[in-house]
C-alpha cells in the first residue's frame, strides 16, 4: 500500500522498547525469556489498543470540533488541519497494526471489537486522503461568487437568501447564477468521489461506498424500498398541498413553479405576516419544559439564534463530543423558524444525552436515522394544532392551515431526501452519469419543473447516504407519534416521559439495535411504510 501523508511525528500509542538485542544474543537468553514473552504479551497488546482507541476518541472530538467552525462559526473550513495532528494514527503502518491486532485477539467479542475501532480509524484515514479537496470544496462554495447588478451571489445559504427576497425575477437571476457556480465546485465533488474509492481500494475495500454500508450499518435495500413507496404513496397529497400553498403564498400554479420559488414558498411569506409569534428560543424552553427537559440546565447544549457572517443559515445541531452539543440558525424571521429549531434541538437531544463513558465507537460513529428520528419528532409537536393555538397568535387564521403549512414543509424536505437518496444509487454505481437523470429524479419527486440549471447540482447532492438516514427517521417518528397518540392520547407531546424516553434512546448512542429502539416506544417492528396521515386525520 501507498503510505499516507508523511504526518507521523511522534507515536503515542506505539508500545516502544528498549535497543534491539544483537542476533547471536536471542540464543542465549530465549530459553529465559520466552514463558515472560507469553506472559506480557497480551497484557501489552491490549494496552496498545487502548492506546490507540483513546487518541482516536480526541481525533474524531477535533474533527467535530472543525466541524463547527466551519458551518456554525463561519470560519474557513480546516479539515485537513484538524487531522494534521493524528497522522501517526491514520496512516497505513497504523492501519497494518490494527489489522494485527484484531487477528491476535483470542475472545471472538474482543476481535469484534478491535474490528469495529479500526473500521472508524480507516474511515478517518479515508477522509483525511481528501481533506484537502474538501477544505477546497467547501470553501469555495463560501468565497466564489458572480456579481448579479452589482451584488455578490455565492452558493453558501444562497436557498436561504433567494427565499427571503421577495421579487421573482430577482431569485431568477440569483438561480441562474447558482447554476454557472455549480458547474465551478463540481470539478471539487468528481475528484472527492473518485479520490475517496480509490484510497477504499488502496485499502484493499471494494471501493468507497461498500466500505460505508458496511463500516456504519446501512441497509441499502431497506431505505430503497422505502424510498420509492414514500414517494409513491405520499404524491397525492403533496400534490394537493403545493398546489394549494403555491397559489395562496405565490399566486402560482404548480406548472409554474421553479426552484427559486420553492426557495420562497417554503418560508410562507404571507401566512407569516398575519400570525405573531414569540422567540423560536423561548417557545422551545417552555415545551421542552413540558416534557421534562430543561433546556436552560443543559449547560453544554448552547443555541445560538443570530445572524453571523459565514454560518450556514439553516438549523443544524453539531455534536462536539458525549454531553457537549451546539445549534446554530439564522432566524429568517418567519413562521417556518419554530419548525427548524425544534427539529436541530431534537437531533441535539440525542447527542446531548449520550453518557460521557460511552465507548467512543458507539459515540462517534454510525448512521443518522435515530438523531434524525428526535429531530422529526421534536418538529412534529409544531404541527399539532393545539399546540399551534397556544403558541401562536393566529389573529383569525386557521390553526389546521398553519399546521398544514408545516406538513407540506415537511413532505416537501422527505421528497426530497427520498429523490436524493434514489439518485445517489445510481451515481454512486456509475459516477459518469449525466446530470439529466438527477433532473428527471428530483422531478418526480418534488413535482415541479427541473432545467439543465437545476441538473447541474446533481454532484453535490451525494451525501454519503445520511438523505435516507433522514426519509427514515422521519418515517419512524411518525410512527412513535402515532404509538405516543394511542398511549397518552392527543397531549402526547405535555408528558414529562417524553423526555425521559429520549434520555434512554441516547444511552447506547449509534449502537443501539433497531429493536431496542423500538422498544422504548412500546413498538414491535417498523414500519417504514407507513405515510404520514393527514392533518385531518390527526387525533
Amino acid at each position: 500500500m501507498t503510505e499516507t501523508k508523511n504526518r507521523r511525528g511522534p507515536d503515542p500509542t506505539h508500545t516502544g522498547g528498549g535497543p534491539r538485542t544483537p542476533r547471536r544474543g536471542w540464543v542465549a537468553v530465549w530459553g529465559a525469556c520466552w514463558l515472560l514473552a507469553l506472559l506480557v504479551a497480551v497484557p501489552q497488546a491490549s494496552d496498545e489498543f487502548e492506546r490507540i482507541r483513546e487518541k482516536a476518541a480526541e481525533m474524531c472530538v477535533a474533527v467535530n470540533e472543525s466541524e463547527y467552525a466551519a458551518f456554525g462559526d463561519g470560519d474557513d473550513s480546516k479539515l485537513d488541519k484538524a487531522y494534521g495532528g493524528y497522522g501517526y494514527l491514520i496512516n497505513d503502518s497504523k492501519l497494518e497494526r490494527l489489522a494485527e491486532l484484531v487477528a491476535e485477539a483470542g475472545d471472538p467479542r474482543v476481535a469484534e471489537q478491535r474490528r469495529q475501532t479500526a473500521r472508524i480509524i480507516s474511515y478517518h484515514a479515508l477522509q483525511d486522503q481528501v481533506a484537502p479537496v474538501i477544505d477546497n470544496y467547501r470553501n469555495s462554495v463560501r468565497e466564489n461568487s458572480i456579481s448579479v447588478e452589482g451584488e455578490p451571489v455565492v452558493l453558501q445559504g444562497l436557498r436561504f437568501r433567494t427565499g427571503m427576497q421577495a421579487d421573482q425575477d430577482t431569485r431568477r437571476k440569483w438561480w441562474l447564477a447558482a447554476g454557472q457556480l455549480y458547474k465551478g465546485i463540481n470539478v471539487y465533488l468528481r475528484s472527492l468521489m473518485l479520490d475517496l474509492d480509490q484510497a477504499a481500494r488502496e485499502q484493499g475495500r471494494e471501493g468507497y461506498y461498500a466500505f460505508l454500508r458496511e463500516a456504519e450499518g446501512w441497509d441499502i435495500p431497506l431505505l430503497q424500498s422505502t424510498a420509492e413507496r414514500f414517494l409513491q404513496s405520499s404524491r397525492a397529497e403533496y400534490e394537493t398541498l403545493l398546489e394549494s400553498w403555491a397559489e395562496r403564498e405565490l399566486d402560482l400554479r404548480m406548472r409554474k413553479l421553479r426552484a427559486f420559488d420553492i426557495d420562497r414558498l417554503q418560508f410562507f411569506p404571507s401566512l407569516s405576516s398575519q400570525v405573531e409569534w414569540p422567540k423560536p428560543e423561548k417557545v422551545a424552553e417552555e415545551t421542552l419544559e413540558e416534557l421534562g427537559i430543561d433546556l436552560g440546565g443543559q449547560r453544554a447544549l448552547r443555541i445560538d439564534v443570530r445572524e453571523r457572517d459565514g454560518r450556514c443559515p439553516w438549523a443544524m445541531a453539531h455534536p462536539i463530543s458525549t454531553g457537549k452539543t451546539y445549534v446554530t440558525m439564522i432566524p429568517s424571521e418567519h413562521v417556518s423558524d419554530l419548525q427548524d429549531l425544534f427539529g436541530a434541538i431534537g437531533a441535539a437531544q440525542f447527542h446531548f444525552n449520550m453518557p460521557g463513558d460511552l465507548r467512543f465507537e458507539d459515540a462517534y460513529f454510525g448512521t443518522n436515522v435515530v438523531p434524525e428520528t428526535y429531530r422529526s419528532l421534536l418538529e412534529l409537536i409544531v404541527e399539532e394544532p393545539v399546540w399551534i393555538s397556544e403558541r401562536i397568535d393566529l389573529n383569525g387564521v386557521a390553526a389546521e392551515d398553519v399546521a398544514t403549512a408545516f406538513r407540506l414543509r415537511r413532505l416537501m424536505r422527505m421528497r426530497e431526501a427520498a429523490g436524493n437518496f434514489l439518485f445517489q444509487l445510481e451515481l454512486h454505481g456509475n459516477p459518469a452519469i449525466s446530470s439529466d437523470v438527477y433532473a428527471d429524479q428530483m422531478e418526480d419527486a418534488l413535482l415541479w419543473r427541473h432545467t439543465d440549471n437545476d441538473a447541474d447540482a446533481y454532484l453535490s447532492r451525494n451525501d454519503d447516504y445520511r438523505s435516507g438516514g433522514e426519509l427514515l427517521g422521519a418515517l419512524l417518528a411518525q410512527q412513535i407519534r402515532d404509538a405516543l397518540r394511542e398511549e397518552w392520547g392527543p397531549d402526547w407531546f405535555r408528558q414529562p416521559q417524553l423526555g425521559e424516553r429520549l434520555r434512554q434512546g441516547a444511552q447506547q448512542g449509534y449502537a443501539i439495535e433497531m429493536g431496542d429502539f423500538l422498544a422504548i416506544w412500546n413498538l414491535s417492528q417498523l414500519d417504514a411504510s407507513c405515510v404520514p396521515p393527514s392533518g385531518s386525520e390527526q387525533g
